[in-house]
């Protein structure tokens, strides 16, 4: 699955909605982010949801990897 644009308000949604079939029939998911400019909170806490479950984010721009990273590490702190 490629992402284009901005994944805020209601496209997070959406994209929930098309990968929960997906990873509930236990197939694998790549989403590729090389097009996405801009991710809010709700982006990023899906993505890492979504990473949880074994899809694999490829082309993430560094802004992307890094609100990853910082929030992964927000959630893991005791």
């Amino acid at each position: 699955m490629r992402l284009d644009g901005s994944l805020t308000g209601p496209w997070v949604h959406e994209l929930r909605l098309a990968c929960e079939p997906i990873l509930a029939q236990g197939e694998g998911l790549q989403i590729d982010c090389g097009g996405v400019s801009f991710v809010d909170t709700a982006g990023i806490s899906l993505l890492q949801a979504l990473r949880s479950k074994g899809t694999s984010l490829v082309n993430c721009s560094p802004f992307i990897k890094l609100q990853l990273e910082r929030n992964g590490s927000k959630s893991r702190k005791p």
